[in-house]
């Protein structure tokens, strides 16, 4: 579920670890492109489906934890006008591609991209460009192991983006859920292993909480969830039929390709009413 894009031609770029070899690509149907390493994070259609699940409007502005070099982020701002993005990156040489790729996207003026670790992070550092909390809505696609169980990455970039330490998730559903406004929105993409401690941490913190589950085909077990909650809002957990994104024989489904070529809203409120 994380394959990239299958266009991508070699190219040099920021020298920002990766040996300076970078790959170009489309996503959206072209809407936007994005550099990445060529070994190393490597964005695809978690990023899409994080930034299609955030119920932005046109004027709103959005905190994303875990920026890396801006897919999701810029996903939302191609798909959502007049919006405007703070991405907070703990990884510099990700945070530097990401303002690459705001530049290549002529999407500097929407996209901030502020230096360290959402938990971390001081409060004043979280401003810039005119953006400030409270935000509208708040999303995260975190780090997904555990640093005493998982190998250490073949990069310094992909371990970066894979390794959270123990309790680590709590602190960035508490942080964000304390940076948006009332009524606003704190949306989640992850592996359904970590469903428990983020139902959990949300609990505290949000309300009117929404779990989709994301299957490769129709049948299969979720290889993500989805999972949104509302600041100051409280309702009961609504778990949402699952998503399957490929047909058997490897196509997209049409509300995968919706997402990942139309560049549509996943409409987590639309789904919860049913048919």
């Amino acid at each position: 579920m994380n394959a990239p894009n299958p266009m991508a031609d070699p190219l040099t770029g920021p020298d920002v670890e990766f040996g300076a070899e970078l790959t170009r690509n489309g996503f959206l149907d072209g809407r936007f492109e994005l550099l990445q390493p060529k070994k190393g994070l490597r964005a695809g259609s978690d990023a899409m489906f994080l930034a299609a699940a955030v119920p932005a409007s046109a004027g709103d502005t959005i905190i994303e934890a875990g920026l890396g070099t801006g897919a999701a982020a810029l996903a939302l701002l191609v798909r959502v006008a007049e919006t405007r993005v703070l991405g907070v990156e703990s990884h510099p040489p990700h945070a530097a591609l990401a303002r690459a790729n705001a530049d290549l996207n002529a999407m500097s003026g929407r996209l901030v991209v502020v230096e360290g670790g959402i938990v971390s992070i001081p409060g004043g550092a979280l401003a810039g460009g005119g953006l400030a909390p409270p935000f509208d809505h708040a999303m995260a696609n975190p780090p997904y192991h555990d640093p005493a169980r998982a190998r250490p990455g073949d990069t310094a970039s992909r371990t970066a983006a894979h390794l959270m330490p123990p309790g680590g998730l709590a602190s960035w559903v508490a942080r964000l859920g304390r940076l948006v406004r009332p009524g606003g929105t704190v949306t989640f993409i992850h592996r359904p292993q970590a469903l428990p401690e983020l139902l959990a941490a949300m609990d505290q913190v949000l309300g009117a909480i929404h779990v989709l589950p994301l299957c490769p085909r129709a049948g299969q077990a979720a290889a993500r969830v989805l999972v949104r909650g509302t600041r100051a809002r409280a309702t009961c957990l609504r778990l949402l039929a699952p998503i399957p994104l490929h047909e058997d024989d490897g196509s997209h489904t049409r509300q995968s390709d919706a997402v990942l070529r139309r560049a549509r809203r996943l409409d987590l409120d639309r789904l919860a009413a049913g048919p």
